[in-house]
């Protein structure tokens, strides 16, 4: 609901929300996603990697949005938009990371 790859003919329901508010949300889906991993049993490997696949990027959207509508943009702490990690630390989390990031790009464009 909250991504953006998910609301294709949909209003944004980010809109109504501040950046801050959007960006924890959306970082949430490590930490929901790394606890549904524990109650499933699911492999280690396969948990490491739900935790690793954003490593320590930065949500630039909300970041931006902030940043651009402060009084004062040298204020906004880059760091409360940044995902915790860790950075991915195998070449299969590597490769988790740069597919979800060009699937996320990809949904995100409207049609040509």
């Amino acid at each position: 609901y909250f991504f953006k790859e998910n609301q294709l003919g949909k209003d944004n329901p980010h809109n109504k929300l501040t950046p801050n508010l959007s960006t924890l949300i959306i970082m949430s889906h490590v930490k929901d996603g790394v606890e549904m991993a524990e109650e499933y049993k699911l492999p280690k490997i396969i948990k490491d990697i739900i935790e690793q696949h954003h490593g320590t990027s930065l949500v630039k959207y909300f970041y931006l949005i902030m940043k651009n509508s402060s009084k004062d943009p040298d204020d906004v702490n880059e760091d409360e938009f940044r995902y915790p990690g860790p950075i991915p630390e195998t070449k299969e989390a590597g490769i988790i990371m740069l597919a979800d990031g060009v699937e996320a790009a990809v949904r995100s464009i409207g049609d040509p």
